[in-house]
């Protein structure tokens, strides 16, 4: 099964209207990269807006499933591309995040591509953290493959690499304020660095190696 069929599963049981995807760990798991109240926040608040406005955005609409829809964003007004966006990013992130971290691998199919594309894992974190870094205003920076390679972007606001065919998202992390202000403050690339701390490697092989 593709990665994008999994992730239709996920999201999509019943497409008459979009669900927040449950966490498999608890608010303050994260912590001390991400605390409680940050997550509380974030999932409660943020997440859970996006979905009820998209749902509201989109009324008695058939809705597609959250991908078909976000590649054929440019069909949709603001509305509907700033809370589809919120909604499937989010959900990706939830999931690119595991309490504790898990090992990168340097031996994994995505450990060699990273090698191979950036020369070293550090080569990798340093892009990845500058590219958040300048990303002026909200956004997100994503790992992303497209024609095989792999390539730091970052994306404005609750847009998604899927939306400009960018690639398909490997790895993102929130740089919205609202992801880390209440630990790091203006520091921006502090949370980056840490958020390296909680990255579930095992997913990201896992969609790396998927069609």
């Amino acid at each position: 099964m593709s990665y994008e069929s999994k992730v239709y599963q996920l999201l999509e049981a019943n497409t008459a209207k979009y669900y927040a995807e449950k966490l498999s760990y608890g608010l303050k798991d994260l912590a001390p990269v991400i605390n409680r109240q940050t997550m509380n926040f974030h999932y409660n608040v943020h997440y859970k807006g996006y979905i009820k406005k998209l749902n509201e955005a989109l009324g008695n609409k058939p809705k597609p499933p959250i991908v078909e829809l976000i590649k054929n964003i440019k069909k949709y007004d603001d509305k509907v591309r700033d809370n589809a966006g919120g909604y499937y990013n989010h959900s990706l992130f939830w999931k690119y995040m595991h309490p504790g971290g898990t090992p990168f691998e340097g031996k994994s199919e995505l450990g060699k591509a990273i090698k191979s594309t950036f020369g070293s894992f550090n080569n990798f974190r340093n892009e990845f953290v500058e590219s958040g870094k300048s990303q002026f205003g909200s956004g997100w920076v994503w790992l992303v493959k497209k024609d095989n390679r792999l390539e730091v972007v970052h994306t404005p606001n609750q847009d998604n690499p899927l939306m400009s065919n960018a690639g398909k998202p490997i790895l993102g992390c929130d740089v919205w304020e609202h992801a880390y202000y209440l630990m790091n403050g203006p520091e921006r690339g502090e949370w980056i660095n840490n958020f390296f701390k909680i990255v579930h490697w095992n997913h990201c092989n896992t969609i790396f190696i998927s069609d």
